[in-house]
């Protein structure tokens, strides 16, 4: 059976309100254990049937380095570029023994469009422009743009030329050393918390072939599209929709429990497994009183009823046997949902069940 590693990320560069015009970047990086070869894409792209006239550009560098130390070396190095047409590159050289690979993706898209007097008479110094097209990236329809062109008025509308760049850029990494990653995560309700009894811990179990002990798994956590759904305008607290304490909110050492949430007081070994993830709201206060927003009626028209709340997306990583950390393929969704008296978290299909709210 071939092995292969593999990573990939999808990047939003923009979206016009006028027009939906769908712009991105993409990279991929995949290796294989048998044969050596990397493969490394890159791409730019936007709808181009709703765009105006653009260029999108993309670079693509692949940087490879010893496990074992010493300089870096360019594996490739490769250049895209499409006239109203999406951006691609790639490479695929052979790269034998252990070394940490380093993708770097950047992406650029160039557009242009024209912007046409509103109302030319107006004013006499000064004239209003706007994208009555939609065709800006950027999301300025309906925006005012003064523009010293006195001497058009009182003529018919007078196209103006805006330029407009967006770029973005990306870096994967994989190590070639052979490191086994885990192919599936399984995890349970542990208790709630004890300084933040609004936090349920779970324990989660990671599943493969391999002995994973004594290597660390690590977090990237976002909010999900929906927002907190809890939050309305005038609301005691703000919305809770994303990171506590930045991209990467926790990291586990695998082969045992610690209980983060009492000052990481070591619960007992846990083969394969690690903990506790505590998810959950720290401020017991923001709970209760949207607990009682909802028996007062106010989500009644909510999708499910009576009841709030938000979801985040977890990532998850674990480092590479003395490479890299890298994104193994598993995310979860965290879900905390609020109801009149009770407060319930999940972790993908594992829940905390629900519990009281005063």
């Amino acid at each position: 059976m071939r092995t292969l590693a593999a990573i990939a990320v999808l990047a939003c560069l923009g979206v016009a309100t006028a027009q939906a015009q769908q712009l991105g970047a993409y990279a991929s990086l995949t290796y294989d254990y048998q044969t050596n070869v990397a493969q490394a894409d890159a791409q730019t792209y936007v709808d181009y049937y709703t765009a105006y006239y653009y260029t999108a550009t993309v670079l693509l560098d692949l940087e490879v380095t010893p496990v074992s130390g010493g300089s870096s070396n360019t594996a490739c190095y490769t250049y895209g570029m499409g006239d109203n047409a999406p951006a691609e590159a790639s490479c695929s050289p052979t790269i034998p023994g252990d070394n940490n690979l380093n993708l770097y993706g950047y992406h650029d898209l160039y557009v242009e469009y024209t912007e046409y007097q509103l109302n030319p008479y107006s004013c006499y110094y000064c004239d209003e422009y706007d994208d009555i097209y939609g065709y800006s990236l950027l999301g300025v329809y309906g925006d005012e743009f003064p523009y010293d062109v006195s001497w058009f008025a009182p003529m018919e509308d007078e196209p103006v030329t805006y330029t407009e760049i967006l770029d973005a850029s990306e870096n994967l990494n994989l190590t070639t050393n052979g490191c086994q990653f885990p192919t599936d995560e399984t995890s349970a309700f542990y208790w709630w918390g004890t300084n933040d009894p609004d936090l349920a811990g779970f324990d989660p179990s990671l599943q493969g072939s391999a002995d994973y002990g004594g290597r660390v798994v690590s977090e990237e956590v976002t909010p999900y599209q929906t927002g907190d759904t809890c939050w309305f305008s005038g609301s005691q607290f703000l919305p809770d929709d994303a990171p506590e304490n930045g991209t990467y909110n926790g990291s586990w050492w695998v082969g045992g429990l610690y209980d983060s949430d009492i000052g990481g007081a070591y619960l007992g070994p846990f083969s394969n497994g690690y903990g506790l993830d505590y998810v959950g709201y720290k401020r017991t206060q923001e709970v209760n009183y949207y607990s009682d927003q909802a028996a007062s009626g106010r989500y009644q028209n909510s999708v499910p009823a009576n009841q709030c709340g938000l979801i985040k997306i977890q990532r998850m990583y674990i480092d590479g046997c003395g490479g890299y950390s890298q994104y193994y393929g598993l995310w979860h969704s965290l879900q905390y949902i609020i109801k009149a008296g009770a407060l319930e978290i999940r972790r993908d299909t594992a829940t905390s069940g629900s519990k009281s709210v005063p």
